[in-house]
């Protein structure tokens, strides 16, 4: 005897039951067979479908975005141009020798009328910057100033050709001058290296 199921002892099997019986053995064939296929190939590939649609979604609205710069390549190169103009304008602003120019902001506090008492850089330490990046050097200012000399000064700072940005400021009471105010100010120099 062997255990191998044929062909021919399925179709006696089959053809040795009643017609109730064959109805009831087809539509369980036809219902396993359809079972097999949605779990074995149509989930799977709906499964798939589902999530690579966001990621089709996406790279439609990116080759819509690629078409749509292609024709207006002209006027982004122009645009690009532009932009390079201005920020080789914007980075003349910013000191690229060794020292900050102290001499401007003494020279801006002398036009406005602040009296610097006292002028120091604070160099922070990069060790790992890199060649041609720009550092921040904060400057601490201790002055003495009239209310509208001060704002003066400010406009002056942060309007100024180079790029200076005021991080803290205080202001305190100047017992000897009444019309003077004491002044403690960090001021942000940025340095190319």
């Amino acid at each position: 005897m062997t255990s191998k199921i044929s062909f021919e002892a399925l179709a006696r099997f089959f053809n040795s039951r009643n017609q109730r019986e064959k109805t009831m053995l087809v539509i369980f064939g036809i219902c396993f067979v359809v079972t097999a296929d949605v779990l074995l190939v149509v989930q799977p590939a709906l499964n798939s479908f589902f999530k690579t649609q966001p990621e089709l979604l996406a790279l439609r609205a990116e080759l819509k975005e690629l078409e749509q710069d292609r024709k207006n390549e002209k006027q982004i190169e122009a645009q690009w141009k532009s932009l390079g103009g201005k920020l080789g304008g914007l980075s003349e602003r910013f000191v690229t020798s060794s020292e900050i120019s102290m001499e401007d902001l003494s020279k801006l506090a002398q036009e406005s009328g602040v009296k610097i008492s006292s002028l120091t850089p604070a160099e922070k330490s990069k060790n790992d910057a890199i060649t041609g990046a720009y550092v921040q050097v904060p400057v601490k200012i201790r002055a003495t100033a009239g209310i509208h000399a001060l704002g003066s000064f400010l406009a002056k700072v942060e309007t100024n050709g180079l790029f200076f940005r005021v991080t803290h400021l205080i202001i305190k009471e100047n017992a000897m001058e009444v019309r003077n105010h004491q002044i403690e100010m960090n001021v942000e120099c940025y340095r190319k290296i």
